[in-house]
């Protein structure tokens, strides 16, 4: 099912794809894409087949600066109040028992810095997240993880 989503001034797209087997969705995953990326590639699309076909819903969407077809992407504030958006849309249409935040590599790192400020999620779930940026190992990006509290799952 593809969505329209108001994100303050402007509006996003995101795509809901059910959890086999899920009528009313127990656990949406909410899944945000890297800063090169986008709501249909290779990745996320992988990513959305194997947790579907596990029975977790998903939710893909696009930023806002992919919407406006940038290749720069937004500061994280501006990311965040995009992702903050979609999950409200996911609240209020889906009525979700859980809801896990995460995505690929920038997506999931705006997920984390949201989960460390409290953010009401039940789960984050990490793709490739970016420990630093690139060819600069020596500035790491993990200061906020210790602040999280809800459990995470990170693949590299």
């Amino acid at each position: 099912m593809n969505w329209t989503v108001d994100a303050g001034d402007h509006t996003t797209s995101a795509i809901y794809d059910p959890g086999q087997g899920d009528v009313i969705p127990d656990t949406v995953f909410i899944c945000a894409h890297g800063a090169g990326g986008n709501m249909l590639d290779g990745a996320m699309q992988k990513t959305a087949k194997a947790l579907t076909a596990r029975g977790v819903s998903v939710v893909r969407f696009n930023f806002l600066y992919k919407e406006r077809k940038s290749g720069r992407p937004d500061a994280m504030p501006v990311l965040q109040k995009c992702y903050s958006a979609v999950v409200d849309r996911v609240r209020s249409d889906l009525k979700p028992k859980k809801i896990v935040i995460g995505g690929r590599s920038m997506g999931g790192r705006a997920a984390s810095m949201m989960a460390a400020e409290d953010f009401d999620c039940d789960g984050l779930l990490l793709y490739a997240y970016p420990l630093h940026p690139p060819g600069q190992p020596e500035k790491l990006r993990d200061a906020h993880l210790s602040s999280i509290k809800v459990p995470v799952l990170c693949f590299n």
